[in-house]
């Protein structure tokens, strides 16, 4: 039979076991959230601030029965759409996306009367506020319209009207070792994959470029500014992302915007200004 100190050691030592296990799962689930956190930060800061446009590779955009397969369909350099393989994606450091489009994009049946270049139809044209989150290889797009790949794809399927649009799409992003090609894959419906392979701009966001072929005056105005180059159309952006003006000439009254940060956007590249 156990002496009354011999089983008090006993619960002593049981209690002190106790605790040190209750201490090490503490300490470790305190140390996986700290590399989790650690792990997102690191893969966000591969894309915060960047400006990514399709890759000139055989295989930019396409689709196939399995990830990155595209036996299916697939474009890629040289082709006859440069409407829409130069349309470019922003990832801006403060959350914000925006889909970047020249006077045309293409335009597929289910947005226009025929398949071609034409201007970008709405929501699909980035005139609503978009934001970007990336955990892990999840790389979530949330803005009606906001999109990566190509405007009818999101998870799940392919919508057929633009009011269909989603709230957000999530797409699983991967990144070459020097981190300048990102290849975005997308599941849709009876198993298919959408695949889109993008290459980092050398210039980094639109908020912190300089398009020297493409200049506004004055770069602080109340009334009006006027763009230095010549387009068919100059599209007014806000800080957010959205289309707020659009005009056919190159002097734009900006009078009816509220103060603020914008953006000026044509076929020959970005400029910004600020509205008092």
């Amino acid at each position: 039979m156990k002496s009354l100190k011999e089983d008090f050691d006993l619960k002593f030592q049981f209690s002190i076991l106790t605790t040190t296990n209750k201490k090490l799962i503490a300490m470790k689930k305190l140390f996986t959230l700290l590399f989790i956190s650690l792990f997102t930060i690191g893969v966000s800061a591969q894309i915060a601030g960047t400006t990514w446009t399709y890759a000139e590779v055989d295989n930019a955009i396409g689709v196939g029965p399995a990830q990155y397969d595209v036996s299916w369909w697939k474009i890629g350099f040289p082709n006859d759409r440069g409407c829409f393989m130069d349309d470019s994606v922003v990832f801006e450091s403060d959350g914000t996306f925006m889909n970047i489009f020249g006077t045309e994009t293409w335009l597929e049946t289910w947005q226009a009367e025929a398949e071609g270049c034409g201007a970008p139809v709405a929501p699909h044209d980035a005139s609503n506020a978009a934001t970007w989150e990336l955990t892990g290889s999840a790389l979530t797009i949330t803005g009606v319209g906001a999109h990566l790949i190509l405007p009818k794809a999101y998870n799940g399927g392919e919508i057929s009207d633009p009011l269909d649009a989603p709230d957000a799409i999530t797409y699983i992003a991967e990144f070459n070792a020097s981190e300048d090609i990102m290849t975005v894959s997308l599941e849709i419906n009876d198993g298919g994959f959408w695949t889109g392979v993008y290459s980092k701009h050398i210039a980094t966001s639109v908020k912190e470029r300089t398009i020297e072929s493409l200049s506004v005056y004055p770069t602080v105005a109340k009334d009006y500014i006027t763009v230095s180059a010549e387009a068919d159309q100059y599209i007014i952006i806000n800080a957010v992302g959205r289309v707020v003006k659009t005009s056919e000439r190159n002097t734009i009254e900006v009078n009816d915007l509220s103060s603020g940060m914008y953006f000026v956007r044509t076929s020959n590249g970005v400029a910004k200004f600020i509205v008092q």
